[in-house]
């Protein structure tokens, strides 16, 4: 069976962002050891900027064109194709076969370079949105997941040789295909946007350690932050609950027990999934529908949220108790969504207390525990994804002072005549401090409780 919005947005809370070439966790974070040369800045500085040029620019939906790709080509995404793929991902470069940055072929390859450079992004998701609800399927969105992993075989083939600049043909292409995903009006099409965006990071790290790479550090500079801004996947998330309850949301007349059951029913499926549900929906409803000191406080900001007194206060004791759960979910959704687009370091406060608030009320909400601790858990990733980049981009940085430094590591950042970015996580300077030959980069943590992103860097020049 085809995955269902609602299951795919519950499956977001366990889903994590891949990477390549794993390297495990020791003391609570992970060092990457990178080893990289002394490289002037490109010019003119566009040169290797990461995402196509208005000028490479083709009419159509890229949307469309992405999903060209699988036309024809069933054998080449098939398990044991895709499984190939996987091994050859985690191979070191070095030990990647002779031809892997020709994988994909020519007509699945030029297709996706063509997709990537496309002026237009239409899921045309609206329609079926609007008549299914919360059971809209969306397989789709994983189908760009097997095409990203194609370009993250192509790309790091590239990089083995040094063939530079068809790597950076291919993560732009890449970063294109992340962005592609952005306009995705639900949050499962974020994540699987970020977990591209993720590839693509993976690709230039392992890039920038390679001895003639060219200078990453303006391009990485050129990139949206963040990426991925989800106004889209907000916007989308309003639209498909209240087209799952418009029938109670919008109700301009008193509706009977029998067709308040059937909406609980609905109710009741999505919350088998919910993380803590902490009993049925239909027994806490029941029981809130006889609380007279419950009701008064609910029909009045039922009446605060634009519904007409009159109407209110016919309805019965079930349809107000369902009803103002429904609009108390819009609320502390929107409590979480105010703070999205803000540096995440101005977000963080104001999204724990939207959680804890949240958290206090568990017990007196039946939808909004459901769905909103799965956004949260975008963000998170999407922070992450931010912090990767300026890590990046310090370290290029740093390749820059080095150029012009006889090969020596800067003293401290301050002595680069750069910008340097902050950290995300913080909002405040990465932490930066040279022993000997090393200099060691670290920055907040993004995820606490989670060794695997906290991520730490040792910095050499290679002599």
């Amino acid at each position: 069976m085809t995955k269902s919005y609602a299951l795919a947005m519950i499956a977001i809370m366990a889903a994590t962002v891949t990477a390549q070439p794993i390297v495990e966790p020791k003391d609570g974070k992970v060092t990457y050891t990178l080893t990289i040369s002394a490289t002037a800045a490109p010019k003119p500085a566009s040169k290797y900027y990461l995402l196509p040029e208005y000028r490479d620019s083709i009419e159509g939906n890229r949307v469309q064109m992405f999903l060209r790709c699988f036309m024809e080509q069933d054998r080449f995404f098939a398990f044991e194709q895709s499984e190939r793929r996987e091994k050859l991902n985690l191979l070191p470069l070095s030990e990647l076969p002779k031809g892997t940055d020709q994988e994909g072929g020519n007509l699945v390859l030029r297709d996706m370079y063509d997709a990537a450079r496309m002026t237009r992004t239409d899921w045309q998701l609206g329609y079926f949105m609007r008549r299914d609800g919360i059971t809209t399927s969306i397989p789709d969105a994983q189908k760009f997941r097997s095409l990203a992993h194609v370009l993250k075989t192509r790309v790091r083939g590239e990089i083995a040789i040094k063939d530079f600049s068809a790597a950076i043909r291919s993560l732009q292409t890449l970063f294109s295909l992340a962005q592609t995903m952005d306009a995705h009006p639900t949050f499962i099409g974020s994540l699987v946007g970020l977990a591209i965006e993720s590839i693509a990071i993976d690709a230039i790290q392992e890039m920038i350690a390679q001895p003639g790479c060219p200078n990453m550090y303006w391009a990485l500079s050129d990139l949206p932050s963040p990426l991925l801004d989800f106004r889209q996947a907000r916007q989308g998330e309003r639209l498909i609950v209240s087209e799952q309850f418009k029938s109670i949301v919008n109700a301009t007349e008193t509706l009977t027990d029998k067709e308040m059951y059937k909406v609980i029913d609905d109710i009741s499926d999505l919350a088998r999934y919910g993380e803590g549900v902490l009993e049925k929906p239909s027994v806490r409803y029941a029981f809130w529908s006889v609380d007279t000191k419950r009701l008064e406080v609910a029909r009045e900001r039922l009446i605060q949220c634009g519904m007409k007194p009159t109407l209110v206060k016919l309805m019965s004791g079930l349809q107000v108790a369902v009803t103002d759960d429904l609009h108390r979910m819009d609320v502390y959704r929107d409590e979480f969504f105010k703070w999205v687009n803000l540096p995440p370091h101005q977000a963080y406060a104001g999204l724990v207390a939207a959680e804890a608030e949240l958290q206090k009320q568990k017990k007196d909400l039946v939808l909004a525990p459901i769905f909103i601790p799965a956004i949260v858990k975008v963000l998170q990733s999407r922070t992450r994804m931010q912090q990767r980049v300026e890590y990046l981009r310090v370290i290029e940085a740093v390749r820059l002072y080095a150029f012009e430094n006889d090969g020596k590591l800067p003293a401290t950042l301050d002595a680069i005549l750069l910008p340097i970015p902050l950290d995300p996580v913080t909002g405040k300077p990465f932490s930066y401090v040279v022993k000997a030959d090393t200099a060691t980069l670290t920055g907040g943590h993004p995820s606490p409780g989670t060794p695997t992103t906290n991520r730490v860097y040792e910095i050499r020049i290679r002599k």
